[in-house]
C-alpha cells in the first residue's frame, strides 16, 4: 500500500513536470502577438533637423576681352584713304592723237583701254575719290562697257551718245545713265577743241542727279604698300607695251616718281594740265575679243566686244617688276580676281590702276 501510494504519487508528479516542460518548449517556438507587434514595429526616436547647407557663392563672371579694334576700310578702287562717299562715275574718254592733252584722267581711281572700231581704243576712267568738274573729251558708249562695269555694282556712265542697238543695251543693263543726253546741264563743249574732241563733263554736276548710282565696292583688286616675297622674285622692267585692237599704249618706270608713266612714240603723254598721265600700276589682262556687227562706224568698220567675264592670262606691273599671274570672273556682278599660279593674290601698289584689255590676237612686249 506504501509503495503504491508512493508510486502513484510520483507518476503524477512526473506527468505534471512533463506538461509543464511542453509547455515552455511550445511557447518559447511562437512568439506572443505583444511580442511580434513589438518586433514588428520598433519605436524609434524622432531625427533631429540637419542644418541647411551654405549656399555656395557665385563665381564672378570672367571680364571678356575687348575685341581688337577693326581697321578702318580703306577705298577697294585705290587702297588708299577711306571708302569714298557719294556714286561711282564712269567716264567714256577719246584715245586718239585728236584729243589730246586728256582733262582730268589722272583723278580717276581705275582706267580701262578698251578697243573699239578701225583698231582705235577708247578709255573708260571709273571716279570716286575725287570728281573733277571738267574730265573729257566725253565720247560714245560701246556694247562691252555695261558688262565690264557691273562689277562695280550699278555705277553711273557718262556719255556723249552711241549706235541705237548700243545705247538700247545700255539702258537694260540696269547702269545708271549720266549722258550728256540725260543731264544736259553737267556737260560743256571747250571753244578750243574741234567737235567732237571737245564735251567735256562736270563730274560734280553729274553727282547732284545721281540718286541712284550706287558707290565705291570690292571689285576684287588687293593692295599692299610693300610685297617683297612677290616683287622681289619677279622680273625687273623698265618698260612695257601692250598693243589694244591696233594701237599701242606703253608705260616707262619713272624711278624718281615711283609710279608708271605713258609714252606715245617715245614721249611722255601728259594731261590738259600739264602732269604727266602716270600710274602706279599697270595690269595687262588678257580677253577675248569678237566683232560687234551692231556697231558700224561711218568708215565702215565693226566695233569690237572686249570679254571682261571669264578668265585669262594677266600681268601687273607695280615697283618696276612685272607679276605673271591669271585673271577669273564668274559672272557680271562679281569682281575680277587676279592670281598667281600659287593661288595667292596679285597685290597692287596703293593708289590706282590702269587696265589694259588685251585681245588674245594681240600682244604684250617689255623692255
Amino acid at each position: 500500500m506504501f509503495w503504491n501510494r508512493h508510486s502513484r504519487l510520483l507518476v503524477v508528479l512526473l506527468a505534471a513536470g512533463i506538461a509543464a516542460l511542453t509547455a515552455c518548449t511550445s511557447g518559447s517556438d511562437k512568439p506572443s502577438a505583444a511580442a511580434k507587434s513589438s518586433s514588428a514595429a520598433p519605436t524609434s526616436a524622432s531625427p533631429s533637423p540637419s542644418p541647411s547647407p551654405k549656399p555656395k557663392p557665385k563665381p564672378k563672371p570672367k571680364p571678356k576681352p575687348k575685341p581688337k579694334p577693326k581697321p578702318p576700310a580703306v577705298n577697294p578702287l585705290t587702297g588708299l584713304g577711306p571708302v569714298p562717299k557719294g556714286p561711282v562715275i564712269g567716264v567714256k574718254i577719246d584715245n586718239t592723237s585728236a584729243a589730246y592733252p586728256q582733262i582730268g584722267v589722272n583723278d580717276a581711281d581705275v582706267v580701262y583701254a578698251e578697243q573699239v572700231e578701225g583698231g582705235l581704243t577708247r578709255l573708260l576712267a571709273v571716279f570716286a575719290s575725287h570728281r573733277p568738274s571738267e574730265v573729257g573729251p566725253v565720247r560714245s558708249v560701246r556694247f562691252s562697257d555695261p558688262a565690264l562695269l557691273r562689277q562695280y555694282g550699278k555705277p553711273a556712265l557718262a556719255f556723249s551718245g552711241g549706235a541705237a542697238a548700243v545705247v538700247a543695251n545700255f539702258e537694260r543693263s540696269g547702269l545708271v545713265d549720266a549722258s550728256a543726253g540725260a543731264i544736259p546741264s553737267a556737260y560743256h563743249r571747250a571753244g578750243d577743241r574741234p567737235s567732237p574732241y571737245n564735251l567735256v563733263a562736270n563730274l560734280q554736276g553729274l553727282t547732284a542727279n545721281l540718286h541712284k548710282a550706287t558707290g565705291a565696292k570690292d571689285i576684287g583688286m588687293r593692295w599692299a604698300l610693300k610685297d617683297p616675297q612677290q616683287v622681289q622674285k619677279a622680273q625687273t622692267v623698265h618698260g612695257l607695251t601692250g598693243t589694244v585692237g591696233g594701237t599701242p599704249i606703253s608705260f616707262r618706270w619713272g624711278a624718281k616718281t615711283r609710279r608708271w608713266i605713258r609714252t606715245v612714240d617715245g614721249a611722255d603723254l601728259h594731261t590738259a594740265s600739264g602732269a604727266a598721265v602716270s600710274t602706279p600700276n599697270v595690269i595687262v589682262q588678257i580677253c577675248q575679243v569678237t566683232v560687234d556687227r551692231g556697231d558700224i562706224d561711218a568708215a565702215g568698220n565693226p566695233s569690237a566686244d572686249t570679254k571682261t567675264v571669264g578668265n585669262g592670262a594677266a600681268y601687273v606691273f607695280r615697283d618696276g617688276h612685272m607679276l605673271r599671274g591669271h585673271w577669273t570672273r564668274g559672272n557680271r556682278a562679281a569682281p575680277t580676281v587676279f592670281r598667281d599660279k600659287a593661288g595667292h593674290d596679285l597685290l597692287l601698289h596703293p593708289g590706282g590702276t590702269w587696265v589694259l584689255l588685251v585681245g588674245k590676237a594681240n600682244g604684250l612686249s617689255i623692255h
